[in-house]
């Protein structure tokens, strides 16, 4: 049966702008973060196969691992890594990560003090494609292994960060299939529809991938690729500004999240979301209410991480209300 490699993907780093300890006091590390998010994404992209063993290590002993690690990394003005924490998934897939990340060295910034960034790292395991038989097998296969060979291609392709290459590869998986009418199952086409989306995510071009999005049949996903679906929904939505549209989709992800006994890592990473591209369309009373949400979540459940997130969305919101 033919097999997919494990995959990973880079998601765009979100920059914390929460307080940090510099010098003797507490105070907000930067209004405009000394590191961009493009810088941080070139300093880590060359270290990507480190990451990516980190994880095809881990996946041998446990082949069903999928899911989200985020790096939490404290860079300090010289471009070193202060410290380093990671979570998500497994401790052995956390410990793995978070070491090699200790010896990476980003650009170096004017401060005042550390750039805190938490990196996500989304990881697929070997399942993810759909499987298809081989062409020597008696019975017709689910998917036509040209269509499998240039799917490899692809994912190839995309790990190498040749994101306009791995685009055009999927794209020519669905002409292929569509013009040759060869044999693919609906998941496989889903799925390659999943991740023509990720591609245009990474190209910037979000419009695009917002209606790449719309062409998956979500109908074929098991409950892991359905989270990828709707948190890769929201994250599109909330970078176009579409705030309500983006709510409803990392709260299907939470839900699928809470289906997948996962009742800590992925809904935390949702709300954190929320948070975020709210603050940053600045829609102060829109802000305000879901920072509310937020806040009740994360006292009910004991998030004291997302509780301090919360409280500054909501004291920011309040702040910029009573202007």
């Amino acid at each position: 049966m033919f097999r997919v490699a494990p995959t990973m993907r880079l998601c765009v780093p979100l920059l914390l702008l929460l307080p940090l300890v510099v010098g003797a006091g507490l105070g907000i590390a930067h209004a405009q973060p000394a590191l961009d998010q493009a810088a941080i994404r070139k300093a880590v992209e060359p270290h990507v196969p480190e990451i990516q063993a980190c994880y095809e290590a881990h996946v041998a002993k446990h082949p069903d691992a999928r899911g989200k690690v985020v790096a939490k990394i404290a860079i300090g003005t010289d471009g070193k890594v202060t410290t380093v924490a990671a979570s998500g998934i497994h401790a052995d897939l956390e410990t793995c990560v978070a070491a090699r990340i200790k010896l990476w060295r980003f650009p170096a910034h004017k401060g005042p003090g550390p750039v805190a960034v938490a990196y996500p790292f989304v990881f697929t395991p070997p399942d993810a494609a759909p499987a298809a038989t081989p062409a020597a097998s008696k019975t017709a296969p689910e998917v036509d292994p040209k269509l499998v060979e240039l799917f490899e291609q692809a994912v190839a392709s995309a790990k190498a960060g040749k994101h306009a290459e791995a685009l055009a590869s999927y794209r020519k998986i669905l002409e292929t299939q569509k013009k040759g009418k060869l044999a693919a199952i609906p998941r496989f086409l889903a799925t390659t529809h999943l991740q023509a989306s990720y591609a245009l995510i990474d190209l910037g071009r979000l419009k695009d991938a917002k209606a790449e999005l719309k062409l998956v049949d979500t109908a074929t996903f098991k409950k892991p690729a359905l989270y990828d679906y709707q948190f890769t929904l929201g994250n599109v939505l909330g970078g176009l500004g579409e705030l309500k549209p983006m709510f409803s989709a990392f709260v299907e992800a939470i839900s699928v999240a809470e289906d997948l006994d996962d009742m800590d890592v992925r809904p935390q990473a949702c709300w954190t979301k929320i948070l975020a591209f709210t603050m940053k369309a600045k829609d102060w009373a829109y802000l305000d209410e879901v920072s509310a949400k937020a806040l009740q979540v994360a006292k009910v459940r004991g998030w004291k991480d997302l509780e301090l997130k919360a409280s500054v969305s909501a004291s920011e919101a309040q702040k910029h209300k009573r202007k």
